[in-house]
């Protein structure tokens, strides 16, 4: 798959199958989105392709009151390629893209260069200057450009409609499970590892602070995951088993909220590198105890829960 930055270099003349949209979190709803430009794709024998945005709109727009994401562009990019399509054009969204029309948008970037011959769109998709565009609008200019629109309806789980908001709301309730079948896969956080205050090396437990920038983080507590680290070279990656907590750390008197995550059998100097972290299980909430003493037999006991709920020996 090509990771185009812009819209000025189209995949083929011939013209391409499209979706457009922020995808945050890759949810069942945008997945079927992705299904159907695929199959579009094979009907027409044309390439398939996700545009999206960077930063988004509302964070653009409205950066005190955008809600944190789901996913950052790297994780979305990395599971965009496992659907098998042939590109995803990144946009810079600048206040050139915010004051574009509709008209505009569907006329210079989706007809003229980049040729699209069949658009698919979620039921909620809005676009162009203050969002005035709209499924409506697009089926309309489809019919006078030639090109086909195809609009996906929500999907549901539980009776649940799946969009962003809905996760983002049901990560603040804790329920991994849902968010889970929401998603299709466990919810995943990306960070860089910072230096933190070394205070879980002294207790014998060294953990690695994980700066996640705007990705939503799930409540306070104290969860069985798995770390993948994302080789510095690209050369792969690896994964180990873990212990995060999210929160204060009171038993230290902290006051700033703070992810870390301690990996077994785990002794490198990872500081800079990328980390994954998996949110498998919560295992308990965060905590301030008497002693250093009483903290560090706690975390072995969460150490022996963590390996039950990720079934390891």
């Amino acid at each position: 798959m090509k990771v185009i930055d812009g819209y000025d270099t189209p995949i083929t003349d011939s013209g391409v199958v499209l979706t457009v949209g922020i995808f945050d979190g890759i949810h069942l709803g945008h997945q079927t989105v992705f299904e159907e430009i695929l199959r579009w794709g094979k009907t027409r024998q044309l390439p398939t392709a996700v545009m999206t945005f960077d930063p988004s709109p509302t964070e653009f727009l409205q950066p005190n009151h955008a809600p944190p994401r789901l996913t950052q562009l790297s994780q979305k990019i990395d599971i965009l390629r496992s659907f098998s399509l042939d590109a995803v054009f990144v946009l810079k969204f600048d206040a050139r893209l915010a004051s574009t029309s509709p008209e505009d948008f569907i006329l210079l970037i989706l007809v003229q260069q980049l040729k699209v011959r069949h658009l698919v769109i979620g039921y909620d998709w809005h676009f162009g200057q203050n969002r005035s565009g709209n499924p409506e609008m697009l089926q309309a200019y489809g019919r006078k450009y030639g090109f086909g629109v195809t609009v996906v309806e929500p999907q549901q789980v539980d009776g649940i409609s799946v969009h962003s908001t809905q996760i983002r709301a049901t990560i603040v309730e804790g329920n991994l499970d849902l968010v889970r079948t929401m998603l299709g896969r466990p919810y995943t956080v990306r960070g860089s590892v910072v230096r933190g205050s070394q205070h879980g090396q002294g207790l014998g437990f060294p953990t690695a602070n994980i700066d996640a920038g705007r990705q939503m983080l799930p409540p306070n507590g104290v969860y069985a995951v798995w770390a993948i680290l994302n080789s510095p070279s690209g050369c792969g990656t690896t994964t180990y088993f873990g212990v995060a907590n999210i929160g204060i750390r009171p038993t230290f008197g902290g006051d700033k909220r703070q992810t870390e995550v301690h990996l077994l059998n785990f002794n490198q100097d990872i500081y800079g590198q990328e980390l994954d972290l998996i949110f498998c299980q919560k295992i308990r909430e965060e905590h301030k105890f008497p002693d250093l003493a009483t903290l560090a037999n706690q975390i072995r006991r969460d150490i022996v829960v963590a390996r039950s709920a990720l079934k390891l020996s």
